[in-house]
């Protein structure tokens, strides 16, 4: 079925989807509990911290944790796959400030990028905190030494780190205080900014409206041209008022320039003391943030409601107790089209691809050994990892859960650039699976422009290759448009083999938009997951040749500005 973002769109041509069916979320289960990890703390009951998981790494901070002199300054505990063992999560190292100081917070936050571990200590200097940069192999084998320290040189900051997030070469860290109280800031920082391998700051970011106890800062996400971030206790009005409505503000990259734009404000659904943006999370064109007053998390889509706009979708809501939102805790994580939610006493996968039911949980996590909280959360392609106190004594432990991994891509090509009425054009759509499950009831889903195709005469074939698995099928050996308008037709596809959609489709004499192919696919959400969704979509998209009409307020004919305007990935 067409998703909304998908039918809004009015210049598309051809969209071409690879939907990977999921079962009724309580038959779906992809995964399977692999590891109870258990910190050796010198603390007795450490409190509050960040979880971070990526490829065979998995950090810990421990903000509270005691240091070899006494001081609780806090730590960060350094895990690795298959370290002691196959399958096994065994300690690497453990991380301490290198400048040892009582209640800096070292490990509140922390973030992985590849061979790059980033930790905040929001009060190394009194309020004034501290961004250390750490290096995988630096000074020995995985040693992770010290890299570099962002350290904010304007006055009157305080608490930075609260909140971090990382992407490429952009640091963002945000601030709950202020000039003159707790309306909160953001810094962004560049790599190499100011000099090789320096972190240097581009930018303030502090919204024009925002109010003396707005707390703008709480939360931060960063992806691509794309930054979201909470202010949980903005007023819809002065601030006085004192409702604590909340809200999230978007930020946009100018590409010319480098700088951060604010450009939206996200409200929707923020009713009295509903703190929205407590937490926020942001992955390509989904946004959620929590609702802490009202036990909820909003569901922000772009394109939802027209084009350009990020719209309010709905609520996730927990099946059973509570969300864990609050304070000092990532308790919502998005990858790809899976978001994973920390609660009261347990956890919940959602499947936020499949939007007639995206407010139905996929997949509930229970912990092992015992019951115990879940606070924070990570997720890494097949993997999620959950931290929590065990109930009763407040020592935090984490558990890791697998699923098993399809790794599919699509690609599609017409062998060419310009498009000319009344002419034919040759689409092979390729669907491959690099991972190490198979990908069984996938679906195909094929939806055609009539304002540049002629529907009446598409004709497509399939083929497979390298043929080898027995699993890989072909939903038709052939057909036409009318055995694809109906709705989506089951294949499936073995590691390592092809699915080939060979489809033609004659170009209008009076076509009046460029034509276009558009395709995605995706791990299917009840059997396996796609650790890697970058490759998910592709396009292909022609000029046309030959008169060309616009309409709607495009007349000046530039598609690339018309298709970019709307701040979509």
């Amino acid at each position: 079925m067409a998703s909304p973002e998908r039918r809004s769109r009015p210049i598309l041509a051809c969209l071409v989807s690879a939907i990977l069916a999921s079962a009724v979320p309580a038959a779906g289960q992809p995964y399977v509990h692999e590891k109870l990890v258990q910190p050796v703390y010198v603390t007795v009951a450490p409190t509050y911290g960040d979880v971070e998981l990526e490829g065979d790494v998995l950090a810990y901070g421990v903000r509270e944790e005691i240091d070899a002199i006494g001081f609780a300054e806090g730590a960060v505990f350094l895990f690795g796959r298959d370290q002691g063992g196959a399958g096994n999560w065994g300690l690497i190292k453990k991380l301490h400030s290198p400048a040892p100081s009582i209640g800096q917070g070292f490990g509140t936050a922390v973030e992985l990028q590849g061979d790059e571990l980033f930790v905040v200590s929001p009060y190394f200097n009194g309020p004034v905190g501290v961004v250390r940069i750490f290096g995988r192999n630096v000074g020995g084998a995985d040693n992770w030494g010290l890299v570099r320290e962002v350290v904010e040189p304007e006055s009157q900051v305080c608490e930075l780190g609260r909140s971090m997030d990382v992407e490429g070469d952009i640091l963002v860290v945000g601030s709950r205080c202020g000039v003159t109280g707790q309306e909160g800031r953001v810094f962004v920082y560049e790599r190499d900014l100011g000099g090789p391998g320096n972190w240097g700051r581009r930018q303030t970011l502090a919204p024009a409206d925002v109010e003396t106890t707005d707390w703008f800062g709480t939360s931060v996400a960063l992806s691509g041209n794309l930054l979201a971030v909470g202010a949980p206790l903005r007023e819809p009005g002065d601030w006085t008022t004192n409702t604590n409505n909340g809200a999230v503000y978007l930020f946009r990259r100018d590409p010319a320039t480098g700088l951060w734009v604010e450009w939206r404000i996200l409200t929707d659904n923020a009713g009295t003391n509903a703190w929205l943006g407590r937490n926020v999370a942001l992955d390509g064109s989904t946004l959620l943030a929590s609702r802490e007053g009202d036990n909820r998390i909003s569901v922000y889509r772009c394109w939802q409601g027209g084009p350009g706009n990020w719209g309010y979708a709905g609520d996730l809501v927990p099946p059973t107790g509570s969300f864990a939102i609050g304070d000092l805790s990532e308790s919502i994580v998005i990858d790809g089209a899976l978001a994973v939610v920390a609660g009261s006493t347990h956890g919940w996968v959602y499947d936020l691809y499949d939007w007639p039911a995206f407010g139905d949980d996929l997949q509930e996590l229970l912990p092992s050994g015992g019951t115990h909280s879940f606070n924070f959360v990570s997720v890494d392609g097949g993997r999620i990892a959950a931290a929590g106190a065990i109930i009763g004594i407040s020592t935090y432990v984490i558990d890791v859960w697998a699923a098993p991994t399809a790794d599919l891509s699509v690609a599609v090509d017409d062998g060419q650039t310009v498009a000319i009425p009344g002419t034919t054009l040759s689409y092979e759509i390729v669907f491959s699976n690099g991972g190490a499950a198979a990908a069984a009831g996938a679906q195909l889903e094929v939806d055609l422009s009539g304002s540049s195709l002629d529907l009446a005469n598409v004709a497509w074939t399939c083929d497979t290759s390298p043929g080898a698995g027995a699993g890989t099928t072909c939903p038709l050996s052939a057909g036409t448009w009318s055995d694809l308008e109906n709705g989506p037709l089951p294949f499936g596809i073995e590691p390592g083999d092809l699915v080939t959609i060979s489809l033609d489709a004659p170009v209008l004499l009076e076509a009046s938009a460029p034509p276009e192919c558009r395709s995605r696919v995706r791990a299917p959400a009840a059997q396996a997951v796609d650790p890697d969704p970058s490759d998910n979509t592709a396009l292909d998209r022609d000029a046309l040749g030959g008169p060309l009409i616009f309409t709607d307020g495009f007349e000046g004919g530039d598609l690339v500005v018309w298709w970019g305007q709307g701040g979509c990935p």
